[in-house]
């Protein structure tokens, strides 16, 4: 009715949800090589987005995520590995609400970076810190093996030898158009390494483990 609101509208925005990017306030604590002990503080990005109702207020939606974190993370531990332990501190929570919208040319939203095949050499112009890329990144190739020569570039591996663990563990189809960051993710948990992905300069996704691997989605580079 002209003027008037539908039924199944009221419906779509009552369940439509957001996605939450979540960093935690983290006590990192351990004894270091040299036997000395430490104590420093920061923040924990939690592993995926956290998926809420779009009418939430501000301080709801904050009481919400936090009450998801710490129903997570019961005890507050919010990683063990060798000598480290990481514990929910008091302090600020950093929060971001990711967006999706239609890729460049048109088409459907993408609505999960992760999963994109990543065979091209990454945009300078379109990537935070560019200094701190390793330089092999920019080289031209045309083999889509972009990800794994990074990797083994980051890693001081052989390139052959990580392309073989990445077809051990996603067969050899990957190799036509490059493999994906969820690929990246899984080589990085299997070798008991951390991941980040960040979409151009927000975070995506995390895997919170030592010595992350951390790699830039713009498109179909990285």
């Amino acid at each position: 009715m002209a003027g008037g609101t539908r039924p199944w509208d009221i419906f779509f925005f009552a369940n439509e949800k957001l996605s939450y990017v979540v960093k935690v306030p983290a006590t990192f604590s351990g004894t270091r090589s040299n036997g000395q002990d430490y104590n420093r503080q920061g923040w924990v990005p939690m592993d995926n987005p956290f998926r809420l109702r779009a009418t939430m207020t501000p301080a709801q939606r904050d009481i919400a995520l936090k009450q998801a974190v710490h129903g997570r993370y019961p005890n507050r531990i919010l990683s063990e590995v060798s000598e480290e332990r990481v514990t929910i501190r008091e302090g600020a929570w950093f929060i971001a609400e990711m967006t999706t919208g239609p890729p460049e040319g048109g088409g459907l939203p993408e609505t999960s970076v992760v999963e994109r095949q990543l065979g091209m050499k990454p945009v300078l112009a379109s990537l935070p810190f560019p200094e701190a890329i390793c330089p092999i990144a920019f080289e031209e190739h045309h083999d889509k093996l972009y990800c794994p020569r990074q990797l083994a570039a980051v890693l001081n591996k052989d390139l052959e030898a990580v392309c073989h663990e990445l077809d051990e563990m996603n067969g050899t189809a990957w190799r036509q158009g490059g493999c994906t960051g969820r690929m990246v993710f899984d080589f990085c948990r299997r070798r008991g390494f951390g991941c980040t992905c960040l979409h151009g300069d927000k975070v995506i996704e995390v895997l919170p483990r030592r010595s992350p691997v951390v790699f830039s989605v713009w498109e179909s580079h990285a």
